[in-house]
């Protein structure tokens, strides 16, 4: 037996162990919650339109992207809540060309022009921003021979920033306007199955980052719905897996998450802090059972926690999420 296939045999067991062991049929923990609209938008307006957003040349298609989301996203929250009556992008666009405007608004007075000939009680227009970016990457890995050699993979980053600004037509006032960013890097967010990446760490396999657009497209949706939940109701649902984390508190704290026994669980996770002041876990966990309390105070505090002992993109994410909502909450409590 070679060098080649005595690594494959001693592997093969040491893979089925650890997929044997990450999540397995363990069901998620899911959060749901409904929120208000985080700014007052004036109950007379009920007809709105969304205008084409602004950007620079070569980015044309992710600006109709980040417009057709936007109308799409509002428009399944309000089939549910039936908050404002949406007007035909393309009805929109006829009215602009027939008084031959541009078709994406720049502008206040720009909005409220055309919102007035599209006889609408707001109108919601803005920009967005992009980077895509890919560049090889050198990694120390393992040969076939069992050597040490260097491999070579494609590290793709890309960023959105888009800023919303929404209109009253009728005042000539601004209701709001928000800039939500969001990025990725292929390095950070990791690729494919666990098994997927041991292979790829011994020198198999290959990289499954998906394609640029499709990283824009969710990285647009993920600022879209920032702003939905700026100007309208809306519907929260968190779906994560609980970790054991470093104590036995907090497994018995993911049993009553689990049944949706959020206060008790909230006692376990604090009880875990207390005996292991370091447990990310529990500080992160601790702060889902806030939140589905709506204190989202002392949530957005447990998140914090959770990052000072380690920076985690699904704390970030957490974090970011509640503090839209920060306004709604208790004081946070000693």
């Amino acid at each position: 037996m070679n060098l080649f296939q005595r690594m494959l045999v001693l592997s093969v067991p040491m893979i089925g162990l650890i997929l044997g062991g990450c999540g397995g049929d363990s069901k998620p923990f899911i959060l749901s919650y409904q929120t208000a609209a985080m700014v007052e938008v004036p109950t007379n307006i009920r007809k709105v339109a969304v205008s084409e957003f602004t950007t620079k040349s070569g980015q044309k298609s992710y600006a109709s992207i980040a417009a057709d989301d936007l109308v799409s996203n509002l428009d399944a929250t309000n089939s549910k809540f039936k908050r404002f009556e949406l007007v035909d992008r393309r009805r929109l666009d006829e009215v602009m060309k027939e008084r031959d405007l541009q078709i994406a608004i720049s502008d206040s007075s720009s909005a409220l022009k055309v919102g007035k000939l599209a006889e609408v009680h707001g109108i919601i227009y803005g920009s967005i921003e992009t980077y895509a970016k890919t560049q090889h990457k050198s990694h120390p890995s393992i040969g076939l021979d069992g050597r040490p050699t260097v491999k070579t993979t494609l590290q793709t980053t890309c960023g959105v920033a888009i800023n919303f600004t929404m209109d009253d037509v009728n005042t000539g006032k601004t209701i709001t306007s928000r800039m939500f960013k969001a990025d990725y890097d292929s390095e950070k967010a990791g690729s494919g199955s666990m098994g997927s990446k041991i292979a790829s760490g011994m020198g198999f396999g290959s990289d499954n980052t998906p394609a640029v657009d499709k990283i824009m497209q969710d990285l647009i949706d993920e600022c879209v719905k920032q702003f939905v939940a700026v100007i309208s109701t809306h519907d929260t649902q968190v779906k994560v897996q609980l970790e054991s984390g470093k104590s036995k508190y907090v497994k018995e704290g993911n049993e009553f998450a689990m049944s949706g026994e959020h206060a008790d669980a909230l006692r376990k996770y604090q009880q875990a802090i207390q005996e292991k002041p370091n447990d990310d876990v529990a500080y992160f966990q601790a702060g889902l059972m806030y939140e589905g309390m709506k204190d989202f105070r002392n949530a957005e505090a447990m998140y914090q926690k959770a990052l000072d002992v380690k920076v985690d993109k699904k704390y970030v994410e957490a974090r970011a999420r509640v503090r839209l909502l920060v306004g709604d909450s208790a004081p946070v409590k000693p």
